[in-house]
């Protein structure tokens, strides 16, 4: 009756029937359908008995349902056939960390021959500094048999070198087929390498690299680099959401501009530059600038932003303490009751007072003296002057000797007379002139 439903099974029973028949010791393993639609595995003999003669005159069957060890020999041969094309190294371990198998991946990664660990105990590879972390992850993993752990840890290699490893792993110590803790090791040698060499920049530059949510608050994923120092709070306490950047930090004038700023710019681009104001830990207003792009990463469901921060503060201020000291200095040169010219040594005008084109009737021109031309200027100006020869003379020998000259007296063809003073000047790439002129015609009259 246990080959009535599997029609296969029966023609090969009718096969084993006549070979016991025939003398043969028959031993069999068969797969069998039941009529409620599952199947079994059934081990078992066909023995023939004989008279004693040696005749056969009867044959004798036995067997029993192996079904339960067949589905984990089976299970146990895909698990098998699975680690040997695996790219991965897997290694099953017994509860004091011997080696119970170990896929041929290990050759790839490591140098061994898979049998060189068979037998050995794995916790003897793995560095002196590293062990101890790991035997301890073990013993929680031993501990709580439905978890999974992560642990990174250096193992030696055939070379006697040291490789950086990322384990996983799980304990099956209770399962039938596998009975072992089962480790999936991947080599991230390269990965620690450029993780090393970005923390190497990152400690490097002057800011925070961060990623975040897009949001007004700009709630932080991670944070790295100086942040304490920029901002007086510690990274974490930005990672952990117990401080936010936009509530907490980003200063409440400058708050609805930039997030428009950055929304418009994200639209546009996917990028944005922003310059805005911060409040630290200790109350103390800092200036920054900030860079930033959208990303989109597998690990989150939503786009980020990575992005860098900066102090710009010295900056900023150098800058406005510079537009203040320029605007006072620009107001000091209209104001001055003397006619000021600047020139470089290409004889070009850096600039000129109201008061200077007032005096050689040229208040009609205004900023377009900027930039001309000094030697045609002075061609033009010595008609006004009683010897225009010599005043042309004399302004060439004073630039060409760079001789400073205090109130030298000019005359001019309508009857007043100038008092001009020449001093060199110091400019960032190359000398310059200063000249001053002052209507002395009145104080001559009097005097």
């Amino acid at each position: 009756p246990w080959f009535d439903h599997s029609p296969e099974a029966r023609q090969e029973a009718r096969e084993w029937v006549e070979r016991a028949a025939s003398g043969d010791y028959v031993e069999f393993e068969v797969d069998l359908d039941h009529p409620s639609g599952d199947s079994s595995t059934v081990e078992g003999v066909f023995r023939p008995v004989t008279d004693d003669e040696g005749a056969v005159v009867s044959v004798f069957m036995s067997g029993r349902d192996i079904t339960e060890r067949t589905e984990r020999e089976r299970e146990l041969q895909r698990y098998e056939a699975y680690l040997e094309e695996s790219s991965d190294v897997v290694t099953v371990l017994d509860d004091d960390g011997t080696v119970l198998y170990q896929s041929p991946a290990v050759e790839t990664v490591l140098g061994y021959p898979p049998e060189v660990f068979l037998g050995q105990n794995g916790f003897d590879f793995i560095h002196p500094d590293d062990v101890g972390e790991v035997r301890e992850t073990f013993a929680e993993l031993l501990a709580n048999p439905d978890s999974t752990v992560t642990v990174e840890c250096r193992f030696r290699t055939a070379d006697d070198e040291w490789c950086w490893l990322e384990v996983n792993g799980r304990n099956y110590l209770d399962h039938p087929a596998i009975q072992g803790v089962v480790a999936n090791t991947r080599d991230i040698t390269q990965r620690k390498e450029q993780r090393r060499q970005l923390q190497t920049l990152i400690s490097n530059l002057p800011g925070i690299i961060y990623r975040s949510q897009i949001d007004r608050e700009w709630s932080m994923v991670s944070v790295e680099g100086e942040c304490e120092a920029l901002t007086g709070y510690p990274a974490s306490a930005l990672e952990n959401g117990d401080v936010v950047w936009g509530e907490d930090i980003l200063h409440p004038a400058d708050r609805t501009e930039i997030w428009q700023t950055v929304h418009d710019e994200l639209e546009a681009d996917g990028t944005f530059e922003v310059t805005y104001r911060i409040r630290t830990a200790d109350g103390e207003t800092k200036w920054m600038w900030e860079r930033g792009r959208l990303v989109d990463t597998e690990l989150e469901d939503e786009p980020i932003l990575e992005g860098f921060i900066t102090d710009i503060d010295d900056r900023k201020r150098s800058k406005q303490k510079l537009e203040e000291t320029n605007a006072l200095l620009s107001t000091l040169f209209e104001a001055l009751p003397v006619g000021v010219l600047a020139e470089n040594a290409s004889r070009d005008v850096l600039a000129a007072n109201d008061r200077f084109l007032e005096l050689f009737q040229q208040s009609g021109i205004g900023e377009t003296i900027e930039g001309a031309d000094c030697e045609r200027l002075l061609r033009e100006a010595s008609d006004n002057f009683a010897d225009s020869e010599e005043f042309v003379e004399r302004t060439n020998d004073l630039i060409e000797t760079s001789e400073p000259v205090r109130d030298n007296e000019l005359r001019l063809r309508d009857g007043r007379t100038f008092a001009r003073s020449h001093q060199p000047i110091d400019l960032p790439s190359s000398e310059g002139h200063l000249w001053l002129y002052r209507d002395v015609s009145e104080q001559e009259r009097r005097e």
